[in-house]
């Protein structure tokens, strides 16, 4: 691939990934539904934060509370 078709792969990817996330708001949070899916074909969703004046990513404990330590093997 040259420069140019893979910055259209970018773009591609880019406006797939804008129109396939949502967001609400959820208390002081941003829930943003992504267009990825786990394993059992759920969307995955990340929390957004404002916490002193920088933006906190959470999952909101999703990953470690569901599949544990001993599904990562």
């Amino acid at each position: 691939m040259n420069r140019e078709e893979c910055r259209q792969l970018v773009d591609a990817y880019v406006e797939w990934l804008r129109r396939g996330i949502s967001a609400e708001s959820v208390g002081e949070a941003c829930e943003l539904t992504t267009p990825f899916l786990d394993r059992h074909n759920d969307h995955i969703q990340i929390y957004a934060i404002r916490r002193n004046g920088k933006i906190v990513l959470s999952d909101d404990g999703y990953i470690l509370s569901h599949y544990g330590r001993a599904d990562w093997n």
